[in-house]
């Protein structure tokens, strides 16, 4: 650290980030670069907000190996498609994947007011510890409007919403009733 006219040599934590090699049935599909933590959430949320694969593949049967890069393998009977992607303005050079949803609207009765919102992003802002260790992490949550059920971090913004989104999947805990909290902007193509 440098002041007027001396220095400090101190030690300071970095977040890591790790190269995600996404293999469907073998085959390399996709790369990305995430935090190597939640990965498992991270390939189901991706690949399922994306649509990647089209038919039967089985997240309890995906294989992941932690080495220089995180290899995960994907089982699948479904076709892969990758029709559509384009790269995002994400620090690393995110990747998105054009698709047409159903334009249907999404009917939910909850409701949070506004000082239990503020209460619950507090919360939610104090509990992120990477972005406390290394002050550059990004943040997402799952929260039924008090409690938070799932909260997901990651250099990547889009990373840390895919693996919130992941973790409901797997748990199976149903989006009804449940809001998403995520530290920095929501970009056009989440």
């Amino acid at each position: 650290r440098m002041t007027e006219g001396d220095h400090l040599e101190l030690s300071d934590p970095v977040a890591i980030e790790k190269r995600l090699r996404i293999l469907v049935n073998g085959k390399e599909v996709l790369r990305l670069y995430c935090t190597p933590t939640m990965v498992r959430e991270l390939v189901v949320g991706f690949f399922m907000t994306e649509g990647i694969i089209k038919g039967n593949w089985c997240a309890e049967r995906m294989t992941i190996q932690y080495d220089r890069d995180i290899l995960v393998d994907i089982p699948s009977e479904g076709e892969v498609s990758l029709e559509g992607g384009a790269i995002t303005s994400g620090c690393a050079g995110g990747v998105t994947f054009e698709r047409n949803p159903e334009n249907k609207s999404i009917e939910d009765d909850l409701r949070v007011e506004r000082d239990g919102l503020r209460e619950l992003f507090h919360k939610f802002q104090k509990s992120s510890e990477l972005y406390k260790l290394t002050g550059c992490i990004h943040n997402a949550a799952i929260s039924d409007g008090k409690n938070i059920i799932v909260l997901a971090e990651d250099i990547g913004r889009h990373n840390a919403v895919d693996k919130v989104i992941g973790y409901c999947i797997l748990e199976s805990v149903p989006f009804q009733g449940k809001i998403m909290l995520v530290s920095g902007r929501l970009s056009s193509e989440m």
